[in-house]
């Protein structure tokens, strides 16, 4: 299998939550409303990391992405918007340029920190 090397995803692959035939996966969150969420990163040099977010985009390896998606709380695989394979360069491609494909907001949930200072 050749890995994809650029942060173009093709986000008409979708996998199912115990996906194991891909190495690596990103994976949409769409909450519908601002929640905090457990166990995620924080936007370099924003000193707030447990404010409310309305989407996380994450990327996991080697492990069903359902199991990675449970650690940020024991309700989350109820809001999987979207699973499909991705690199980290992938996961950071979502968050920056791409819309959720649920409810169409931007994916870049650390404009909704109270300290950021916009782009």
């Amino acid at each position: 299998m050749t890995r994809r090397r650029s942060a173009q995803p093709d986000v008409t692959d979708s996998c199912p939550p115990e996906c194991l035939k891909h190495p690596e996966h990103v994976y949409i969150l769409c909450y519908g409303r601002p929640v905090t969420v457990s166990s995620r990163d924080g936007l370099r040099g924003d000193p707030t990391t447990d404010y409310p977010i309305t989407h996380y985009v994450g990327w996991t390896s080697q492990q069903p992405p359902v199991r990675r998606v449970r650690a940020h709380g024991a309700r989350s695989a109820h809001y999987i918007a979207q699973i499909r394979p991705g690199t980290l360069a992938d996961e950071d491609h979502a968050k920056r340029h791409e819309s959720c494909p649920t409810c169409g907001k931007s994916l870049w949930y650390y404009a909704e920190s109270p300290t950021y200072p916009g782009e």
